[in-house]
């Protein structure tokens, strides 16, 4: 075992147990990229500091943190790709190699027929929007896990389908 993963794990242990979630997603990232000797002893402290154990995906080494349903803070592109904006974002499927489906989340809905309306009383226990917002069916696209921010709650399975409906809606459109 490498000495800099050796001091690592030394820090877990003695870390606070208010050690801030940044600290374990980068962690997290350590250990998806760590190979060999310690490597279930450093899932097993991570796993223990965070309270719930880390969970491996498809055979893959990487570690399963969004599902659908999640509610994340990504940097969306606008319609030119060169640029993007800092917005929530409705993960709608999580697929192989630490990809998502995102599904865009605004404050406005644009006056967009299809957009689905999301408030407080949608997310699950300790996650809410700022604002009354909207996802926006007709804004789809496929990112990589590590350009999600943070995550800022799960939605109701219900709220779910029912974006998981319009997004098949508008796909359907001639």
């Amino acid at each position: 075992m490498s000495t800099l993963t050796q001091s690592l794990i030394k820090e877990i242990k003695t870390a606070p147990e208010s050690v801030p979630r940044e600290v374990f997603d980068f962690l997290a990232f350590l250990k998806a990229r760590k190979r060999g000797e310690g490597r279930e002893k450093f899932i097993a402290i991570c796993s223990d500091r965070l309270g719930r154990r880390l969970e491996h995906v498809g055979g893959r080494r990487g570690m399963a943190r969004f599902v659908s349903g999640d509610v994340a803070v990504v940097p969306f592109p606008f319609t030119d790709p060169a640029s993007a904006k800092i917005r929530p974002a409705l993960v709608l499927a999580a697929l192989t190699r630490c990809d998502i489906v995102p599904c865009q989340i605004t404050s406005q809905s644009g006056g967009h027929p299809t957009a689905v309306s999301i408030q407080a009383g949608d997310f699950g226990p300790g996650g809410a929007l700022p604002h009354d917002s909207f996802a926006l069916p007709h804004r789809v696209v496929t990112a990589n896990e590590s350009c999600v921010r943070r995550s800022v709650g799960r939605l109701s399975p219900g709220k779910l389908n029912q974006v998981r409906g319009q997004v098949c809606a508008v796909i359907r459109q001639d």
